[in-house]
């Protein structure tokens, strides 16, 4: 019997549901899929071996940051708990719960010396897994040829100073190869994080690229949305548009954003920053914000549905304005670009999946119902 036959079994199942590193899948009649974890955040829950029977609104309270270097230090079975806890979330939070990443990013910076504070924070978290047990996220497409990139970036957030930045790709409906990550340097201005950030995030939306055509899908559109104008142009134009000299790992990065996008064809887009999808993922947001970008990452609302958070101020249109003998047409600006935007959408649209109902918890569905 040759070597290698015993690592060669695998098993195969057909049909509409299945379960793989504890996910639950299932492909829905609508053309959706259906991701699941439950089972494995309930396992969680009972590795922090910490009491958890209240609930939480939101995963993580504004002060997630903030590091008291007073804080004691966790005994050494308490830390060993707190570890495998953060780690099974990290688990879950990259794969089928992307609202859990913006908490879980900061935890697992904290493995090495857990802290009462840091133990509090998790219990927290806990505490909004809890109210939120049984939803699930769901996956789905307008077109599989177009896809689109969230990359934002918070500026000096960390108690070190270092910015942090936050990515998502999605097809329409649910966000795919998440990302919530801390920066290594720390940055002298926000233009300058935007960069790292780009750099960093720019290489999943060429892999994805390159696997679909891999699989025979040709991808005619990748649209790439930043909220700094000034990052844009120093990706569009190189060092040319910088109004100070970029230091040498900047300028790396600043031409490897730009050959790449000229490259691979990707369109860069300002977004505006009421409606960046990826800054949910960079900060812990609250109350109506955190909800509404909470049910696009999940799948649970259309993307399109974040025109509803853009203030009124911001829904100008384009028409031309008149100075002197000369007139100069506005360009569309915040609102007006996702009002083209979203009737592109309309346009190519072939499933409309509309605030999907699901089934959350009564405790939780209470309390998105007070705000």
């Amino acid at each position: 019997v040759p070597w290698f036959l015993p690592f060669t079994k695998m098993t195969v199942t057909t049909g509409d549901e299945h379960e793989f590193l504890g996910i639950k899948i299932k492909f829905q009649p609508d053309g959706l899929a259906q991701l699941d974890m439950s089972s494995y955040l309930r396992n969680a829950i009972d590795a922090s071996g910490m009491d958890i029977r209240r609930h939480a609104k939101t995963a993580a309270k504004k002060d997630l940051r903030q590091v008291n270097e007073d804080s004691p230090l966790l005994n050494s079975d308490d830390a060993t708990r707190f570890v495998s806890c953060v780690y099974m979330l990290m688990h879950v939070a990259l794969r089928a719960r992307s609202d859990l990443c913006p908490a879980v990013s900061f935890l697992t910076s904290r493995v090495s010396t857990p802290t009462k504070q840091d133990r509090d924070k998790l219990k927290r978290l806990l505490e909004f897994i809890l109210s939120t047990i049984n939803d699930k996220s769901y996956l789905g497409a307008d077109d599989l040829s177009k896809f689109a990139m969230y990359v934002d970036v918070a500026f000096a957030v960390h108690h070190d100073r270092k910015s942090h930045t936050g990515g998502v790709i999605t097809f329409s409906t649910g966000g795919l190869m998440v990302s919530s990550t801390k920066h290594r340097l720390v940055g002298r201005s926000s233009t300058e994080g935007e960069l790292v950030g780009a750099s960093d995030y720019l290489p999943n939306g060429i892999w994805l690229k390159r696997y679909l055509e891999g699989q025979g899908i040709p991808v005619n559109e990748v649209i790439f949305h930043q909220d700094n104008e000034a990052a844009i142009n120093i990706e569009t134009n190189g060092r040319a548009s910088a109004s100070t000299r970029l230091r040498r790992h900047l300028d790396i990065q600043c031409f490897f954003v730009k050959d790449h996008i000229k490259a691979n064809g990707i369109s860069l887009r300002y977004c505006n920053t009421a409606i960046m999808l990826a800054d949910f993922l960079t900060k812990p947001l609250q109350g109506r914000l955190f909800h509404m970008f909470r049910a696009v990452l999940l799948g649970h609302r259309h993307i399109s549905c974040l025109i509803e958070l853009l203030p009124a101020s911001d829904m100008r249109v384009e028409k031309k304005v008149k100075s002197g003998s000369h007139a100069r047409k506005e360009r569309p600006t915040g609102g007006a670009r996702v009002m083209i935007e979203k009737e592109k959408w309309e346009e190519t649209r072939i499933k409309v999946h509309p605030a999907i109902t699901l089934p959350l918890t009564h405790q939780y569905q209470t309390m998105m119902n007070k705000q």
